[in-house]
């Protein structure tokens, strides 16, 4: 009877488990984001997802494949990071990452964050377009 018991409770744990997953993955896909001008970017908006728009300036590939740059518009500017992994998503999607350059056009959708006191915004995966 014991046995019954345990193996009822980790089916009833299994279940929970998945179904929890499927609800975070679901949950996730709906992640809005706000779109705003760069320099509506604020720190009010830490650890929230935006969208934005603007030119590429002072950008630098590091040599681990991070891409840095500035993304500017006509009321800021603030600073990207795009890790390596997400260069590597976008590359595999079929984005032509050669044409992310200075002068380029871009919409991003990101999490803002601060690094050393600066306001940054690093792009969830895939969620970076070059508008032509």
């Amino acid at each position: 009877m014991v046995a019954v018991n345990e193996e009822r409770m980790l089916r009833i744990s299994l279940i929970g488990s998945i179904l929890g997953l499927i609800a975070l993955y679901f949950i996730v896909l709906n992640i809005s984001s706000v779109h705003v001008k760069i320099g509506e970017v604020t720190g009010n908006l830490i650890g929230s997802v935006v969208e934005v728009e603007g030119e590429v300036k002072d950008f630098y590939e590091h040599k681990n494949g991070h891409f840095f740059f500035n993304l500017k518009d006509d009321t800021g500017e603030i600073r990207v990071a795009i890790w390596e992994n997400v260069v590597e998503e976008l590359r595999l999607s079929g984005v032509n990452i050669s044409e992310i350059r200075n002068g380029a056009r871009m919409e991003i959708t990101g999490t803002v964050e601060l690094y050393r006191g600066e306001l940054e915004l690093i792009p969830l995966r895939s969620q970076v377009k070059i508008i032509d």
